[in-house]
């Protein structure tokens, strides 16, 4: 799950850079960092911090993806990019 968080994370520092600060890139890049920080501490053991990390990434993801309907409107596409385990 790291490498995914960091893969996230590079993807929307990668939007920040080239479009700019938008509120789904900084959004996106605070979420996938607190994912990252979560899966390295479960990793070595702080399972109730880590987890509370990995619940702030999950609500990051969800407000990302509410705010994206709100833009573009809701179609099937857009499904696994609210939460990115949906396929």
């Amino acid at each position: 799950m790291f490498l995914a968080d960091l893969k996230e994370f590079e993807r929307y520092l990668k939007d920040f850079l080239d479009n700019g600060p938008t509120f789904q890139n900084v959004a996106g890049m605070i979420s996938s960092f607190a994912g990252m920080v979560g899966d390295a501490l479960i990793m070595l053991g702080g399972l109730k911090v880590g987890g509370a990390l990995k619940v702030i990434q999950g609500i990051g993801e969800i407000v990302i993806g509410i705010s994206d309907i709100a833009e573009n409107g809701v179609n099937a596409e857009k499904c696994p990019d609210c939460h990115p385990r949906i396929d």
